[in-house]
């Protein structure tokens, strides 16, 4: 399987992601390969969980931010954990619809059951091959922007 999405599986509407992460050499990873599997898209960035509620609740900073199509959520964050900020984001009436999928290093079983226990609509473990990790992504956006409907589309 290419792991670039074919321009036909792309929804006709702009996507809009939101990433939460803090660490930038993740972050640039995730973006590079966002590019290389063909995703055209409104990336945002939250470097933590309390930054990540201030964008989606369109609070401080970011009045102006648009509500995203999907959430890519690191679990190891200052301030606010993955875990904390999924359950605000899945117990918030008006953010519990968004797709959420953990994206994190760890591996560890206790952190996945944790997740799905929140709600998370996926966990997705950050690959150091960058081939593998794009492939990954690349099933990720091809499910929930070319295969489902989502809440609005």
């Amino acid at each position: 399987m290419d792991a670039t999405l074919s321009d036909t599986a792309l929804p006709k509407q702009p996507i809009h992601i939101l990433l939460v992460d803090d660490d930038e050499v993740d972050v640039m990873m995730t973006e590079r390969v966002m590019s290389q599997v063909g995703v055209v898209c409104k990336l945002n960035i939250a470097r933590d969980g309390i930054d990540a509620l201030e964008f989606l609740r369109s609070q401080g900073a970011h009045e102006d931010a648009c509500r995203p199509d999907l959430i890519l959520l690191d679990l190891n964050m200052p301030r606010m954990s993955g875990h904390e900020t999924l359950q605000a984001i899945k117990s918030d009436e008006q953010l519990a619809t968004i797709p959420v999928v953990i994206l994190t290093t760890s591996e560890n079983e206790n952190d996945v059951a944790t997740a799905y226990k929140n709600h998370a609509n996926g966990y997705l473990t950050k690959l150091s091959d960058t081939k593998k990790f794009a492939k990954s992504l690349s099933k990720v956006f091809s499910y929930w922007f070319a295969t489902v409907r989502l809440p609005g589309n």
